[in-house]
């Protein structure tokens, strides 16, 4: 119990010396206090261009754990029955890096707004991502 204490105040007096100067900092140290999962996106909107109708594309997001518990992707639902998704089904150890793909298979032509809801055990609310273009 005693080197319980000891440790305690040396974590306390550590961090007493430390300034938190950005929101960033404070959201790092917030969650290694906690020890929770959190996730990075490299982007969550992709803009596609100009696509072929008929020819399907491949879209990544990229993401990577920068929580110090595993990130858990429970499961990815398209927005539309022309978007396939893939992810990873095992455990995102902390600071690891995945992907969630989507092939997309335009039937119609002219533009389009697409989205692909990611569930993990991060938020109790899924994570948006999106993607458009113009399909010619």
């Amino acid at each position: 119990m005693l080197v319980k204490l000891i440790a305690t105040g040396l974590v306390l007096a550590a961090v007493g010396t430390t300034s938190v100067t950005t929101k960033d900092e404070l959201k790092k140290l917030n969650r290694l206090e906690l020890n929770e999962s959190s996730i990075e996106w490299e982007t969550t909107e992709i803009d596609l261009g100009e696509i072929e109708q008929g020819k399907p594309v491949d879209i990544t997001f990229n993401f990577n754990n920068t929580g110090n518990e595993p990130v858990i992707i429970s499961d990815v639902k398209a927005g539309c029955g022309c978007t396939i998704v893939n992810f990873d089904k095992k455990p995102i150890p902390s600071g690891d890096s995945s992907e969630i793909t989507a092939t997309f298979n335009a039937k119609a032509e002219g533009p389009f707004n697409k989205s692909i809801r990611v569930y993990t055990n991060v938020n109790d609310t899924p994570i948006i991502l999106r993607f458009n273009g113009i399909v010619s």
